[in-house]
């Protein structure tokens, strides 16, 4: 398994901010999770020293508890860590129940919550779940940004947020004129929405600084990483504040390379269904002792990376999680 080359001429630091991906799974082979155990696993977290907390949201492609109820949990048990959704199926949710949430979510947490959203891989599975909430798969893109203007709108209390033409207000899709939503966020603006764009697509990248406040993508390489945030900046050299660079990172870490590598290439098989070096085309997938696995994190920081996400796969969770703020944590703080 190849590690990251390194970035000594980015001129990047080595701090970042490390976060790490809580277990939500539920279904027949996924029952051993329970809410009350992802809670106890966000506090474990903050303090064993992590940044942040993340978790994701599938209905029914993967099923797992929902984002917004379990963070609106953790945001109550904890008090620094920060709280994220890693990602939010964006256009599956109406806007203004997705606002009114996100905003007593925010509040619950007193400003800690970041959005990561965007569309969903492209799955049989990922379009039954677009399919059941009513949104034709075609129009997943447009409702996504839609959806991103409408709530930053709806979660302003200016007068220019109340016109008629403010963005996100009135669209093919639905018609918020006159519509005010309460409460408001904990910060003014809101929470910041971070995007899932892959780096593969120049597309969505371009969108990211016109869109989001971050980009959380999950890249094989650091050298994909650090091309895809060159697009991304290159195609908005005025912006007056560059977007938030994080990477949603899958980390196995095992006093033995071996045993750990074992370990990574069975969560994929067991998750996607094909091996890890097929995943490894992709995603980013790590397996390896914990120098190993310091080097291969230290090539995203130093390719630009300001905040890593680390899901971990393994069963035992609180194991593992002791394991990285041991052995991995204090390396990549310096």
């Amino acid at each position: 398994m190849k590690r990251n080359a390194k970035f000594k001429t980015q001129g990047y630091g080595t701090m970042a901010k490390i976060g790490v991906l809580l277990p939500t799974r539920q279904g027949p082979e996924h029952r051993h999770v329970t809410a009350t155990q992802t809670v106890a696993e966000a506090v474990m977290a903050e303090k064993l020293g992590f940044d942040s907390v993340w978790v994701g949201e599938s209905v029914l492609a993967r099923p797992r508890f929902d984002p917004i109820t379990t963070l609106a949990a953790v945001a109550t048990q904890t008090e620094r860590v920060g709280i994220g959704t890693a990602i939010l199926m964006g256009p599956i949710h109406t806007p203004v129940l997705l606002a009114q949430r996100l905003a007593t979510l925010d509040c619950l947490s007193e400003g800690r919550l970041t959005i990561g959203i965007g569309l969903g891989a492209d799955t049989p599975g990922a379009r039954r779940e677009y399919m059941t909430a009513g949104i034709p798969y075609e129009e997943r893109l447009g409702r996504l940004i839609q959806t991103v203007h409408a709530c930053r709108t709806l979660w302003r209390s200016d007068p220019a947020a109340m016109a008629d033409d403010a963005p996100g207000r009135q669209t093919k899709y639905w018609d918020l004129r006159g519509v005010e939503l309460y409460p408001k966020p904990h910060r003014d603006g809101g929470p910041p929405f971070w995007s899932s764009a892959s780096p593969f697509v120049e597309k969505a990248l371009v969108r990211v600084p016109r869109l989001y406040d971050g980009w959380l993508p999950n890249p094989p390489t650091a050298e994909l990483f650090a091309s895809g945030w060159q697009t991304i900046t290159s195609s908005s050299p005025d912006a007056d504040r560059p977007p938030t660079r994080a990477a949603y990172l899958t980390l196995c870490a095992d006093a033995d390379s071996e045993r750990a590598r074992t370990l990574l290439d069975r969560f994929c098989r067991d998750y996607y269904g094909y091996g890890v070096e097929d995943g490894q085309k992709y995603q980013a997938f790590f397996g390896g002792d914990y120098e190993e696995c310091r080097d291969w994190l230290t090539g995203y920081i130093a390719a630009g990376a300001e905040h890593i996400v680390l899901r971990i796969p393994d069963n035992d969770y609180a194991q593992h999680l002791e394991t990285l703020a041991q052995h991995i944590l204090p390396a990549l703080r310096g």
